[in-house]
């Protein structure tokens, strides 16, 4: 990612969207990508992608590290339920996840966070300051 001609699609990027999967390979570009979206002010989104991503303590980690700068977070149910599962919330809940996920603080004054969690043909579950 920090090669110039990647540099400057960041730069010029108004939305940046990460899947979690990249969490595996490159937790150092989604660390540069997520800290540009800070600094110029635009929007970072992240998908879950999968339970294992928030299973898997390095992967956690940096999934943690990085949801202050996450303006809108992605999941799905199963992937709600084993965040929670993992961090010790006593809850498989999905709408308690995910206003719990939007109440983590934002980063450099960015606007609170849009939790969007799907559930195959239910209802899908948006949280935004502790609201469903």
């Amino acid at each position: 990612l920090k090669e110039p001609e990647q540099m400057k699609v960041l730069e010029g990027a108004k939305i940046v969207y990460s899947a979690g999967f990249f969490i595996t390979v490159s937790p150092e570009s989604m660390d540069i990508a997520s800290e540009k979206t800070c600094e110029k002010g635009t929007v970072y989104c992240l998908n879950l992608s999968a339970p294992f991503i928030v299973q898997v303590p390095p992967f956690r980690a940096q999934l943690e590290k990085l949801l202050p700068a996450v303006d809108y977070l992605f999941g799905n149910e199963d992937e709600a339920r084993a965040y929670a599962e993992a961090v010790g919330w006593e809850s498989d809940d999905v709408e308690f996840i995910a206003t719990r996920l939007s109440l983590v603080p934002m980063k450099g004054g960015k606007p609170p966070r849009k939790v969007v969690i799907t559930q195959g043909c239910d209802p899908t579950v948006v949280a935004i300051k502790g609201q469903v």
